[in-house]
């Protein structure tokens, strides 16, 4: 999934950094904050789970929008790491076009 959203953000026009995990991310995310508009983070990833990485994002980097991904409903996740009420998620599978219909959505807010 992470091998699609990459090529077809590249695709258009999008300059992309991607992480293998949640420690990762957030070194990314330190490391280029001022290049980056928006965060695509899947709920559940190794390491620090993407709630983690936004709770470190609204401390740190506040401006940097957030696109949550999840192959699982608000209910089957673990207690803790569903995304608050009113932030963008997006169900897995997806295809190309839901994915830069969210993508360019958040960019325009």
């Amino acid at each position: 999934v992470r091998a699609l959203a990459v090529r077809e953000l590249g695709r258009n026009g999008c300059h992309v950094l991607t992480a293998c995990d949640g420690e990762e991310a957030e070194a990314v995310l330190a490391r280029h904050h001022r290049e980056i508009r928006l965060a695509v983070l899947d709920v559940l990833m190794p390491k620090r789970s993407g709630r983690q990485v936004h709770d470190y994002l609204k401390a740190h980097h506040p401006g940097i929008r957030v696109l949550f991904c999840s192959g699982y409903t608000a209910e089957m996740l673990p207690p803790g790491t569903a995304p608050d009420p009113g932030y963008a998620l997006l169900n897995k599978p997806y295809s190309s076009h839901d994915l830069l219909t969210a993508v360019h959505r958040l960019l325009k807010e």
